[in-house]
């Protein structure tokens, strides 16, 4: 299977949980995995198709650090959200997601053998 319809799932997913952010604290349910894999879930996936857009693959370090200002920027903003707070703590998780998903999504860019 080419690795097109993964990372395009990836993004999808991580860009559904991104968007899980901006929802108010009571509206969240009352379990959930600790916030550090949410985050590193969220921008691993998110992160995942970097390496293979040819676009990209160039500027990877570029594209990731951009990928990590969003993640500032939503932590800023989160301080909107009745119930949210900035984390720098989510910043961390964020660049360990970012990390973790663009050395899958190189593994996966990879030509088979």
């Amino acid at each position: 299977m080419s690795p097109e319809p993964i990372t395009g799932l990836a993004a999808l997913l991580g860009a559904a949980m991104l968007i899980g952010c901006f929802v108010p604290r009571h509206l969240l349910p009352r379990r959930l995995p600790h916030d550090a894999l949410l985050h590193i879930g969220a921008f691993g996936l998110l992160a995942l198709p970097l390496a293979g857009w040819p676009a990209t693959r160039d500027a990877l370090p570029l594209a990731m650090l951009g990928l990590w200002l969003v993640g500032l920027a939503v932590e800023l903003l989160q301080g909107l959200v009745p119930g949210r707070r900035f984390g720098a703590d989510d910043l961390v998780y964020n660049a360990a997601g970012i990390v973790l998903g663009t050395g899958i999504g190189l593994l996966l860019a990879q030509p088979a053998a």
